[in-house]
């Protein structure tokens, strides 16, 4: 019973079991965190291309 406890405890013991559990509910949902990891980007993207669409608005003169 000892080494098994002292074995328990090489690999990290209790902390090491909860921070197990919640790594194991974070995989379940990968797939919608990697959703919104996609959608925030794409968000910030064309945010992006709309900013430049403004710059190039107002810096442009009436002949070009």
């Amino acid at each position: 019973m000892l080494g098994n406890e002292l074995a328990f405890e090489e690999i990290g013991g209790v902390d090491y079991l909860a921070k197990l559990t919640t790594l194991a509910l974070s995989i379940v949902n990968v797939n919608e965190y990697g959703k919104i990891v996609y959608d925030l980007a794409l968000r910030r993207y064309l945010i992006e291309i709309g900013e430049k669409i403004v710059t190039n608005a107002y810096s442009s003169t009436l002949a070009d």
